[in-house]
């Protein structure tokens, strides 16, 4: 076999070693429900650096509305990931609307 050639059940060989793959799919949607989580919590952050820049009696740039409807966006299909999985992956956005 060569290196890194695909076997069963989701084990690959490096030289005469078998690696098995032991990531179970929860844990990879789990992973993924983070990420999501990351991206959206970065959304929020450019659109508030963005509405920063704004005088406060300007209405915000387009932008703004954009990027935090990508991260409701984002936060929604996260939830609907943990949901269907059963698990629950904290955000920061609550943190965030505590102060």
């Amino acid at each position: 076999m060569t290196p890194h050639t695909p076997t069963t059940e989701g084990a690959t060989t490096e030289g005469e070693a078998v690696i098995m793959n032991t990531t179970t799919p929860n844990d990879m949607l789990a992973q993924l429900c983070r990420q999501l989580h990351d991206l959206a919590k970065a959304e929020e952050n450019a659109a508030s650096h963005e509405a920063a820049r704004v005088p406060y009696w300007s209405a915000c740039p387009p932008s703004v509305t954009a990027h935090r409807e990508a991260a409701r966006s984002l936060r929604a299909t996260a939830h609907s990931v943990e949901a269907r999985i059963g698990i629950y992956v904290p955000s920061a956005f609550p943190a965030q609307l505590a102060g």
